[in-house]
């Protein structure tokens, strides 16, 4: 059975397992695509459980009691981190390939920060900028996309400089870098 959100995005990329929380079949790192995205990782506090794109925040919120998901998903957490950099970078620079940039930002403030409650908010006070995509977020709730339009320098700015704070995060207490480094 391939990664549903492999799937979902054109490519058949064959699972690693199944979340826990919603029994999706996911990839993790390393995983088989040529862009290194992967969408799924087994937690390392302890409970060794695999959670998906959708629901990893939410379990190190809830069943951890962390603020945020670096500590239990230090790979997917920078992950999605470094897509924040480059797709809020790109979009500041007005270079490469808006959709995907948009994307990537899109995708870090939906799951890192603010994240999607947040955005359900912003998305009602900013009609024809921001739209709701159902039965995404870590809770089920409609996953928010912006339109490239919304990133102006200072969003895409702003973008890259929460998505660093997110990637140091994933690093801080690491004893070994190695962890991560091969994203």
């Amino acid at each position: 059975m391939p990664c549903l959100y492999c799937s979902e995005e054109g490519f058949s990329i064959g699972h690693h397992g199944a979340c826990i929380h919603c029994n999706s079949a996911v990839c993790v790192a390393p995983g088989g695509r040529r862009d290194r995205r992967f969408h799924g990782e087994n937690c390392v506090c302890g409970c060794d459980g695999l959670f998906c794109l959708k629901h990893f925040v939410a379990h190190a919120q809830d069943e951890h009691g962390m603020a945020d998901g670096a500590a239990c998903f230090p790979r997917l957490w920078t992950r999605i981190g470094i897509r924040g950099i480059r797709g809020g970078a790109a979009l500041r620079a007005r270079v490469g390939s808006p959709p995907e940039a948009a994307h990537d930002a899109t995708e870090f403030l939906n799951t890192i920060r603010p994240g999607h409650e947040a955005l359900r908010q912003a998305a009602r006070e900013l009609p024809g900028v921001a739209r709701e995509y159902p039965e995404w977020g870590n809770r089920g709730e409609p996953k928010i996309i912006f339109e490239p339009a919304f990133f102006n320098d200072a969003v895409a700015e702003t973008v890259v400089a929460q998505a660093a704070d997110a990637v140091g995060a994933a690093y801080e207490g690491r004893p070994d870098p190695a962890d991560v480094a091969d994203l």
